[in-house]
């Protein structure tokens, strides 16, 4: 789930009824999937999964939404720990009904001391729009 919130620094823009200066736009975002993981033996595994999601989008005097299916999966292999630390390398893919595909790698880390944990993914998407990358770094700790 998420929520955006844009901000265009232009100082008049005709919107086709007049003209506005500085619009905004909102978008709301989110999905629900549904999976299990298969697991080969200890450390590989596969993880398909299907589920929908919708997105609303808002700027000036025009909103569109839509609904959408996917499905898609991963295959990662997770090691033991090594030095105090689990790792988890995967590959990634997906295809949505509305002839989005996204692929990718990801890394995962998670400390055996405390749980705090992290990773680092890189993502390619073609949409309508053509194709996008993502670059993601996240950071996790657990009360």
């Amino acid at each position: 789930m998420g929520y955006t919130i844009s901000e265009f620094d232009d100082m008049v823009v005709f919107d086709g009824f007049g003209a506005t200066e500085n619009p905004t736009g909102r978008s709301i975002y989110g999905v629900i999937d549904f999976g299990k993981d298969f697991y080969f033996d200890q450390n590989l595994y596969v993880a398909p999964f299907v589920g929908f999601g919708m997105t609303i989008d808002e700027i000036l005097h025009q909103s569109d939404s839509a609904v959408f299916g996917r499905a898609g999966g991963h295959i990662g292999y997770k090691t033991d720990a090594i030095m105090g630390m689990f790792y988890d390398y995967k590959l990634f893919a997906s295809a949505f009904s509305d002839s989005t595909y996204v692929a990718g790698i990801k890394m995962d880390f998670v400390s055996t001391a405390d749980k705090a944990s992290g990773g680092f993914a890189y993502t390619v998407m073609s949409d309508e729009f053509g194709i996008s990358h993502k670059l993601s770094l996240e950071f996790k700790f657990e009360f």
